[in-house]
């Protein structure tokens, strides 16, 4: 069993989403989730989630609802 630890000193998950990948149904070594979550330098890399900057997220922040959708482009 492995999780990720949403208690984080470098406070990245003080505010996230959960876009929901692999949510249902569930396909096994597919992964668990990828995040919206927050990077306190200018959009480094993450290990497969999404990070942006405090500023940027609380702009969106109140533009999204339960149905928003979230495609990543890669």
């Amino acid at each position: 069993y492995s999780a990720e630890k949403l208690f984080r000193k470098d406070k990245a998950y003080d505010i996230f989403i959960n876009i929901k990948y692999n949510y249902f149904p569930v396909i096994k070594n597919k992964g668990s989730a990828i995040f919206l979550h927050l990077t306190d330098k200018l959009y480094k890399p993450t290990r497969g989630c999404v990070a942006i900057i405090k500023k940027d997220f609380l702009k969106i922040l109140p533009l999204m609802s339960k149905n928003t959708k979230i495609l990543i482009i890669n």
